[in-house]
């Protein structure tokens, strides 16, 4: 069975993935700040990545995304390169997403400055802003409209982002859907993201 991916979005202002059941980071215990592995390194052509990205709306079973996957998919989605830039080319160089990463124990954001998770709230806020589809890790991707407040750019680099997503997703077997949603007013933002 294939693991599965799903990713949540609602145009250009919103994008929310799952990754199916749990990863082992820190289920037991809520922590302020989680530390994510280093990103693996992954061997397939991008003809390959291409050829695989597809979405997929049906799932007969969910196996485990492992610590690994995770923190591969986030880098490729937009860490940091060892050259200082981004996985992601700045759209007038400015860099206006904030990823959300929903669990079981606790929702975070992503920090692509050190790799990590960090605590945003506890709580299972997973099916308050996707209820079409079930899985156990959802990342949301929010324009910080602090950043740049025009909609258009966040647009652009939500789509680079998404398609990051999806090629790595694909390069660990992983299946992917993309779908719209509307329930993220009951997370409770901060006022400067939508």
């Amino acid at each position: 069975m294939k693991k599965t991916l799903i990713i949540t979005t609602l145009i250009f202002i919103l994008l929310c993935s799952s990754l199916s059941p749990q990863t082992s980071i820190a289920t037991k215990n809520i922590n302020s700040e989680i530390l994510l592995p280093p990103p693996q390194s992954v061997d397939i052509t991008y003809r390959d990545a291409i050829t695989k990205r597809c979405s997929v709306r049906s799932f007969n079973q969910l196996e485990p995304v492992t610590d690994e996957e995770l923190s591969t998919i986030l880098w490729a989605a937009y860490g940091m390169r060892d050259d200082g830039s981004r996985t992601v080319q700045p759209v007038d160089s400015l860099y206006s997403t904030i990823i959300y990463v929903f669990r079981q124990e606790a929702a975070y954001t992503y920090n692509p400055n050190n790799h990590s998770l960090e605590l945003f709230k506890e709580g299972d806020l997973r099916q308050t802003v996707n209820w079409q589809h079930v899985a156990p890790i959802q990342l949301g991707l929010v324009w910080n409209k602090t950043v740049t407040n025009d909609g258009n750019l966040s647009a652009v680099e939500i789509g680079e982002i998404g398609q990051n997503i999806y090629f790595m997703a694909h390069a660990f077997g992983l299946s992917t859907v993309t779908a719209g949603l509307t329930g993220f007013d009951e997370i409770e933002l901060p006022d400067n993201q939508v």
